[in-house]
């Protein structure tokens, strides 16, 4: 199975992320640097990527690209090192600052609820409707004429 089959099963957010993170531009990057030629370069892309969306375990990401591209360990590790400097820490940060974002807009939204809550006196979770202070628009109760 190819990364694209992957990146398609992900959550929305995270396949946005990834794909903001212009992958293949930064592998160019790493290719000049390490004189890689097309074929390797691309191998090299596909390792990372199938790290990157979950299809192989990032700890063996290293072992991965020397047998893809064909180098030595040392070689492999130096990559390894560039591509989770390049790549994978930019991307763990998105992630992290949307989860942020997301959980501090739940908090919002659930302070909003208890904020509403507190000030409808005619319902309110654990009171019993005969302990409430106000029966002003409670749906259960008849008003006494």
């Amino acid at each position: 199975m190819q990364y694209q089959e992957y990146l398609k099963e992900l959550p929305d957010v995270v396949r946005k992320i990834i794909e903001d993170a212009n992958v293949p531009e930064k592998m160019r990057q790493l290719a000049k640097e390490y004189k890689l030629h097309l074929d390797k370069w691309s191998a090299l892309e596909n390792e990372i990527m199938l790290a990157l969306v979950g299809a192989k375990p990032p700890e063996a990401l290293a072992e991965n690209i020397k047998r893809a591209i064909d180098v030595d360990s040392t070689v492999a590790v130096a990559i390894t090192e560039d591509v989770a400097k390049l790549v994978f820490h930019p991307i763990r940060e998105k992630l992290e600052q949307e989860l942020n974002g997301r959980k501090s807009a739940r908090d919002t939204l659930m302070n909003q609820t208890q904020e509403q809550q507190q000030r409808n006196y005619t319902y309110s979770p654990g009171v019993k409707s005969t302990e409430r202070k106000t029966i002003h628009d409670d749906p259960y109760r008849e008003p006494i004429e």
